[in-house]
């Protein structure tokens, strides 16, 4: 019987997770995992077999830099698909609140009538999330000796802040969300005195800047010379990458677009944008005009939706989300061999900042780039164009105080 070695393990399982229902995050957070690994086995020269593996989860459930039990589940999907693979096995992948955390029985009470509060007002999504993180936030009271919430004090809580200080802004403010509404409802709830869920409010957040992708012309080129549309929902896919890369629309203004938005006569999209409710009237590029006419005639699914981009299942309605797209770029960035792995975002926004940028540099006036881009306010313009700085410097920009 012929194994795969690890790497063609990592290979595999990478197509599986781009041709199933995986979000990007997921991909990308399953390839840094199985880097980590690759790294942990050739640091400590061990091969991978069961030991090693149990081994690898050890030193991500103790190494210190990780502020919570997340990275520990990363591990096990990372794992656990490669495992799947192997034994020929269907793959699952472990949802987080299904990390099973010890808490104490008064914990699991008071969690029960928090969880049952929270429906009268949550999403189901939302109360997961604040049931993971409060499991947290209890695990460390626990610690602290808090068998009763008429113990907590000020210090515990500032400890269990602290504690986050140094991870990331969205970790910290998560954790400080679910804190606060967890201090409150202890407080309401007559678990506690004083209403601690208060001091969250002056704890003060500096979002980071996030880098985007602001990406080359032979860089775009690349990407447009190897948009498959070799099936139906890829012919879908590279009409709406091809909108995005040449008018910089909005993914949620692609797909509300309507048949009637499309002037075939005079070559123009005319539509109202979502964000700013403005009538934007772009031009269409004959190769994104061949593009949609491809999908609608070769590749939509038989329907009388409106709307042009639909979904291809049995309900063909309109898109809601960017995940389909984004496991297309995937693809599109692996086969024009361009690095997707690294920190700055590459998703379909970026093809906005992109068409913004290279506007720019093309010395067009900042109005004209703002009315493309669907702008009321030349404010908004040029905070997407804050990152192409040597192109600001070089660019006179217009006082707009007087129009």
């Amino acid at each position: 019987m012929n194994y795969l070695s690890l790497n063609e393990l990592i290979e595999k399982r990478k197509e599986e997770i781009l041709i199933g229902n995986y979000s990007y995050n997921f991909y990308n957070q399953m390839c840094r995992n199985w880097k980590q690994l690759l790294d942990f086995l050739q640091k400590n020269n061990l091969s991978y077999d069961d030991n090693s593996k149990q081994l690898y989860l050890d030193y991500q459930k103790n190494n210190k830099s990780h502020k919570d039990y997340l990275y520990t589940i990363h591990s096990i999907n990372a794992l656990e698909g490669l495992n799947a693979l192997k034994l020929k096995t269907k793959s699952s992948r472990i949802i987080n609140n299904h990390y099973e955390i010890n808490i104490s029985n008064y914990n699991k009470e008071i969690l029960e009538k928090y969880k049952q509060e929270m429906k009268n007002y949550n999403s189901e999504v939302t109360i997961t999330k604040k049931i993971k993180l409060t499991k947290d936030i209890m695990v460390f009271f626990e610690n602290e000796s808090i068998d009763n919430y008429e113990k907590l004090t000020l210090s515990v809580i500032q400890k269990f802040i602290n504690k986050y200080y140094d991870s990331s802004y969205y970790i910290r403010k998560n954790y400080n969300w679910a804190l606060k509404m967890f201090l409150n409802f202890l407080y309401e709830s007559k678990y506690t005195i004083s209403n601690y869920s208060v001091l969250i409010d002056k704890i003060k957040y500096h979002a980071p800047i996030s880098l985007v992708t602001i990406w080359e012309p032979e860089e775009l080129e690349k990407i447009v010379n190897n948009l498959v549309d070799e099936s139906d929902v890829e012919k879908r896919n590279k009409a709406i990458v091809l909108l995005a890369i040449r008018l910089g629309i909005r993914f949620i203004d692609i797909k509300n677009l309507q048949f009637s938005n499309i002037d075939w006569e005079n070559n123009t999209i005319t539509f109202i944008h979502h964000k700013t409710k403005v009538e934007i009237q772009l031009p269409l590029f004959e190769d994104v005009g061949i593009a949609i006419i491809n999908y609608v005639q070769n590749g939509r699914p038989k329907t009388d939706s409106k709307y042009i981009f639909v979904t291809h299942d049995d309900k063909a309605s309109k898109l809601s989300d960017t995940a389909n797209i984004e496991k297309y770029l995937i693809k599109t960035y692996q086969k024009a061999n361009i690095d997707y792995l690294s920190k700055a975002r590459k998703g379909i926004h970026t093809f906005r900042h992109t068409l913004a940028s290279s506007m720019l540099k093309a010395n067009i006036p900042m109005e004209i780039i703002a009315s493309t881009l669907g702008h009321v306010n030349i404010e908004s313009t040029r905070n997407y164009l804050k990152i192409d700085t040597n192109s600001l410097k070089k660019c006179f920009l217009e006082d707009d105080t007087n129009e």
